[in-house]
């Protein structure tokens, strides 16, 4: 079974509104049955996961729930599978995210936004990237 999913992420403008855009067309290819509780294989190019991760993240930035902390585990667990661009675009993110106050509650959520960009912080010098 071939699934088709057509990106959308969100981009907070200057004016705090979001502005919707077009990411790519990601093809998957589902391996085996889905059973609850089972790890899904999925076939998916590298820049098209990274796109994923940058969407599912960017999905995440100012919402006050599990969300944030969900993702991030994710895509942690997966930087080794993250291009050197994507790393780099996820930490611009997180200065923009920053920059326009998007970390939800100062005492709920902001603890785990700092953390997520400590560790992209983290991976960026491990790899020897540059901004």
């Amino acid at each position: 079974m071939q699934i088709l999913a057509r990106i959308y992420s969100v981009v907070w403008t200057h004016t705090r509104e979001p502005a919707l855009w077009w990411g790519s067309v990601v093809r998957f290819k589902l391996v085996g049955t889905l059973q609850k509780g089972t790890k899904m294989n999925l076939k998916i190019d590298q820049e098209d996961f990274g796109t994923l991760c940058i969407c599912a993240i960017r999905y995440c930035q100012g919402r006050q729930t599990y969300m944030p902390s969900l993702v991030q585990r994710i895509v942690r667990e997966h930087f080794g599978d993250l291009s050197n661009k994507d790393i780099c675009v996820m930490l611009n993110d997180c200065d923009t995210q920053s920059a326009m106050q998007l970390f939800g509650d100062d005492r709920i959520d902001k603890p785990g936004w700092l953390k997520w960009r400590e560790d992209l912080e983290t991976e960026r010098e491990k790899r020897d990237l540059t901004l």
